[in-house]
């Protein structure tokens, strides 16, 4: 399978202070539908699911991003599912994480996850 992680800047670059943003959410998501990154400020995380951006805010918020935000990190991809699985007994993230990883072709490649459920809550931190 061909596939391709789009990665604008690194995270050294943001460990060193750099967080004005410098790719807009819009020319972005030309690269992928999946994602992960952060706002101009760095304030908080950008998750990109479907092509629709969450912001995660340090105060614990979530809200929609617009393509015209700015950010200095975003890693994209075109997310292409090569394995999927129902499991109904999984109750916790340690569960979730075991049941994931025996389905791995192997433990030596970068992998996108995509996972739907019900939740009675989810905590953004």
């Amino acid at each position: 399978m061909n596939s391709r992680i789009f990665q604008h800047n690194t995270f050294t670059t943001l460990s060193i202070g750099f967080y004005k943003g410098t790719i807009t959410l819009k020319e972005a998501l030309t690269h992928g539908k999946v994602g992960i990154g952060t706002l101009d400020t760095a304030n908080g995380e950008v998750t990109i699911i479907d092509g629709i951006a969450y912001h995660g805010d340090s105060e614990n918020q979530v809200r929609l991003v617009e393509e015209n935000e700015t950010m200095p990190y975003v890693a994209m991809v075109e997310h292409q599912p090569i394995v999927k699985f129902t499991d109904n007994s999984v109750s916790n993230s340690e569960d979730f994480l075991s049941a994931l990883t025996k389905r791995f072709p192997t433990a030596n490649t970068a992998y996108t996850i995509v996972m739907t459920g019900q939740f009675k809550e989810v905590t953004v931190s």
